[in-house]
């Protein structure tokens, strides 16, 4: 019988509010600490703020990655090209639902000299052996899961004329002055007589240039800015996510393949988008199927579902993952607008990253109808727009259409001047029907200004897919998605001008024919590129590169050089990102535009100068820098000496050799941003008698911060004010009792300070336990996991007691007062009506709460429970130690199937034996060590079992 692992309610229902990424000061960690469901490929990700010195890295570090089950883990470690970023790659996996304990304490330096601070935290692998790519549901409801990929599919050969007989008809009206261009498009399903394409389309319908694939269709076929073509191979669709298992492939100006991308830590990549930034760096969506308890989120949910969550991952130069979000960690699968009652699903559907003016990045998802925008320092979500976690008042919108306004959304893009753009698929519209839309978005009123729509007059709706683009010239093109296939009347591409006036439209006449985007662009890679000669150039002269045909922007003076009279100098200028970027620094923020520079001259100096107004677009002219290497394509670029002339508004970089030009922000000089505050959380309850730590997750590049406590909301006489906290957190030693406090923060940079935070407020109570649940009437069935839950504001470990008719039964553990607990009650335990729960602080053993009412514990099985227990083996477990934290003895319990040499080992945080508990012959069975640490020093340990093929780690805590 196939073991099914199942991810309960309360597993799936926490959101970012208790996953936090900070920890202790840190801007970013992955996995997100506590988080579930981890691949068992991941690598560690972990970024402090600040830059870190490279040579502090290859000291010998003190970082564990221990397994509970696969044990100690050797790793690769890097830092990435921001020079602030860490990466642990794994040199073997994780092992299927095991508990991931990390201990970083090394020696590790900033540039400054600041000694990283040492982290504890945990995550759990998911359970899954594999990844699935293909679900199946019969008829039945019974799911099949295969990991392979399906036979390969055939289509019908290339017929001898210049276009294949199976190539798609295509036919263009309304072509009335379009934009110059191509349009980029593929044969985006399975269609009976037509081939799979990628297609380049000239504005008479007819083909440029397309490539066939014999094995299944390509998709989401573009050119990146750095003017390289990309598209998504797909190996496997999957109905689930509504994409498919996909490598990126990028291809130059002769379409030859000469890169390829897939997203890291064990995830499939998925073919919904692929953005190439212009640093270097990459943007990739994967699905991530688990098996989740549906029945416990929804009314007739099923107990087995499979779901789908997304993945958001950047990839740097080296293609090393140095960021990674999970839907599994902030949203809510409840949030959803999808079917949740399915046996497969996919509640979220990301299908559109972007990278907003600000850096950080947008993403669509369909089936919660919501633009998400995450920070891309910290992975936090820094708003909502629309969906049932709405965080916007709607402007200028359609009052028929409320309250979602629109609904499925595909395609999000950020515009130089702060809008989005996205394509509205309007499936919840009454009536249906798809757009094209443009929001103004106020990040500090909360309001979503629609400023431009376009709706077909021929009310043309894509159900599914469809993407919207503004082109250079400021005409929208717009692909209609799956509109072409619902209705082979509709257009699948249509360009319109800002007044809404159609230029240009493309229909399929294939019934069925749809193509998943419609993207309009200049061809080949120098189009849009201005190339001007100048000869005879002389020393000390100002030379500017126009002539009657092109115009660069540029002008050049050489104030030295080698060669003869008779020279020349050509300089071309590109709109388009350069090819293989990479830096001796961070990558900064890199524009799309590019100079070569080419000449006889050697031994040059100078300097290089542009027009500000075109190049600088939304940034500020003071932040850009000029970076330059030799070769184009090939090398380092070095930052040069760039000044901006508000006066002549020129940006002048000096030169000291030719070759390739860029222009970019370095990262470091972004504006302070408003941090966000973690504890104590906004109107909670805060033990009076102990010191009070704020803490608050960084946001954007920090050099102190601004922290103001005062016993009223007007911050009047403050009684904490402080601008120079340096970290995300500060304790206040004590407070009064039964009081109420205000608090809020601000950061700053070189730029300035951000505005505050919002002011949260705390009040001092005595210290209490509250149990929560169960708490009376509950029927829990044995054999089955429940939650136990308590309030509290004690900061120490608490322990959780089984009561029966009143007296003490059992201890069921020791564990921090998280407020929560998974109880999984033994098949063994006998049923009844009579038990309840006690909750005690281990510090304090006055200090308790017990269920107010009984609950009972049942049992809905066939079998009597005597049979079940004489069925039941023993098994292979190393148990948590008890008590734990421990001062000094503790513990240690575990069991063994089948007879064999046992032992039972500590080890230190740097992975050091310091003590051989057991080690000799036991015949199966339980079995309890005690571990004596009085010789010991505080801090983490682990304690590893090893019997026949069966090894297993635990953490623990001595306390002195």
């Amino acid at each position: 019988m196939k073991k099914f692992f199942i991810i309960s309610l309360a597993a799936l229902l926490i959101t970012g509010n208790c996953y936090s990424q900070g920890i202790e000061g840190y801007e970013y960690i992955s996995p997100v600490p506590n988080s579930m469901l981890v691949s068992k490929n991941t690598n560690l990700i972990i970024r402090y703020g600040g830059k870190i010195d490279r040579q502090s890295i290859a000291l010998p570090n003190r970082i564990n990655v221990v397994g509970e089950e696969s044990g100690f883990h050797s790793y690769n470690l890097l830092l990435s090209d921001d020079n602030a970023t860490l990466v642990l790659n794994l040199d073997v996996p994780f092992l299927p639902d095991e508990q991931v304990n990390v201990v970083f304490d090394t020696d590790i330096k900033t540039i400054s000299g600041q000694t990283l601070p040492a982290i504890n935290y945990s995550f759990k692998i998911s359970p899954m052996i594999a990844p699935v790519t293909r679900a199946i549901i019969k008829d039945d409801g019974e799911v099949t899961l295969n990991s392979e990929s399906s036979p390969l599919r055939k289509t019908a050969s290339i017929a001898s004329d210049s276009i294949p007989s199976d190539f798609p008809k295509i036919k263009v009206s309304n072509s009335v002055n379009p934009t110059d261009g191509y349009t980029f498009m593929t044969t985006d399903d399975i269609i009976p007589g037509l081939g799979y394409y990628l297609m380049i389309i000239k504005n008479d319908g007819t083909p440029l240039w397309y490539k066939k694939f014999a094995n299944h269709y390509p998709t989401d076929f573009r050119m990146q800015p750095n003017g390289m073509l990309s598209y998504a191979d797909i190996k496997e669709d999957y109905f689930f996510a509504g994409g498919g298992e996909s490598v990126y492939k990028v291809m130059d100006s002769t379409y030859t393949v000469v890169d390829s991308f897939k997203t890291g830590n064990g995830y499939v990549t998925d073919s919904h988008d692929f953005q190439l930034l212009p640093n270097g760096h990459a943007l990739l969506i994967s699905y991530d199927l688990q098996m989740v308890d549906m029945s416990k989120i929804v009314p007739n949910g099923k107990p087995g579902a499979y779901v789908a969550g997304s993945i958001i991952q950047e990839l740097d130069a080296d293609k090393n993952v140095v960021f990674q979000w999970r839907t599994w960690d902030y949203i809510q699968i409840d949030e959803s607008y999808f079917d949740l009652t399915l046996a497969a699903m996919d509640p979220m559907h990301a299908n559109a990253v972007d990278v907003d003016i600000d850096g950080n990045l947008l993403v669509s998802f369909r089936n919660i109808s919501q633009i998400i925008k995450i920070n891309r320092q910290t992975g936090e979500i820094m708003w909502r727009l629309g969906g049932k976690k709405n965080q916007f008042t709607f402007i200028n919108e359609h009052a028929e259409n409320a309250p979602l306004y629109f609904s499925r959304p595909h395609d999000i893009r950020s515009l130089s001047n702060g809008h989005i753009t996205f394509f509205d698929n309007g499936l919840d519209h009454k009536p249906a029907y798809s757009r094209a839309v443009e929001y103004e978005i106020d990040t500090l009123n909360k309001t979503a200004t629609l400023v431009w729509e376009f709706k077909h007059p021929n009310k043309v709706y894509g159900a599914t897919q469809g993407d919207v683009q503004r082109l250079p010239n400021g005409n929208t093109m717009i692909g209609w998605g799956s509109a072409s296939k619902t209705n082979i009347n509709w257009p699948a591409a249509t360009e319109v001008t800002p007044s809404g006036e159609i230029v240009f439209e493309l229909m399929f006449e294939n019934k069925g024919m749809l193509s998943y985007r419609a993207l309009k662009y200049p061809w080949k890679m120098n189009a849009n590129t201005s190339q001007v000669t100048v000869y005879e150039l002389w020393k000390g002269n100002d030379y500017t590169f126009n002539n009657e045909s092109d115009t660069t922007y540029a002008s050049l003076r050489l104030d030295n050089f080698s060669g003869s009279p008779y020279n020349y100098v050509t300089l071309t200028s590109t709109q388009l990102a350069p090819v293989n970027p990479q830096f001796t620094g961070q990558a900064p923020i890199v524009f799309k535009k590019r100079i070569y520079v080419a000449s006889d001259l050697v031994d040059i100096s100078g300097s290089l100068s542009f027009r500000a107004d075109k190049i600088a677009g939304q940034y500020d002219p003071n932040e850009i820098v000029v970076y330059h290497r030799n070769t184009e394509g090939h090398g380092l670029f070095e930052p040069l000496g760039t000044t901006y002339n508000p006066v002549t508004k020129t940006i002048t970089a000096s030169i000291s050799a030719f070759g390739e030009f860029i222009f970019g922000i370095p990262q470091g000089n972004s504006i302070a941003k408003i941090p966000k505050q973690l504890t104590p959380a906004d109107s909670s309850s805060v033990n009076q008698i102990l010191p009070v730590k704020f803490s608050w997750t960084p946001n954007g590049y920090v050099n102190s911060y601004r922290l103001q406590i005062a016993d009223n909301p007007q911050f009047a006489n403050s009684i904490i004010d402080i601008d120079s906290v340096k970290t995300s957190v500060f304790v206040m030693n004590s407070v009064n009792p039964k009081s109420t406090y205000y608090w809020h923060v601000q950061s700053i940079n070189n730029s300035g300070a951000s505005g505050w935070s919002p002011t949260f407020s705390f009040h001092t109570t005595a210290p209490f336990i509250k149990v929560i649940s169960p708490n009376g009437g509950e029927k829990i069935q044995r054999g089955l996991p429940f939650y136990i839950k308590w309030e509290g504001n004690i900061d120490d470990s608490v322990t959780v007691e089984l009561y029966k008719a009143g007296q003490f039964f059992q201890t069921l553990d020791t564990t921090v007062s998280s407020g929560v607990y998974s109880w999984m009650p033994s098949v063994k335990l006998q049923t009844g009506t009579d038990y309840a729960i006690e909750i005690k602080s281990l510090k304090e053993k006055t200090l308790f709460d017990l269920s107010d009412s009984d609950f009972e514990i049942i049992d809905t099985t066939t079998t009597s429970v005597a049979n079940q227990f004489n069925s039941l083996p023993l098994k292979y477990n190393l148990e948590q130690n008890y008590p734990n934290p421990f001062n000094p003895t503790t513990q240690i319990r575990y069991s063994i199937a089948n007879a064999g040499i046992v032992a039972l080992t500590i080890f230190d945080v740097l992975g050091r034996q310091v003590e051989k508990l057991f080690e000799g012959y036991r015949a199966a069975g339980v079995y309890t060590v005690n571990f004596d640490a009085s010789r010991f020093s505080s801090g983490i340990y682990f304690y590893r079992i090893e019997c026949n093929s069966f090894s297993k780690v635990r953490k623990m805590q001595l306390i002195k």
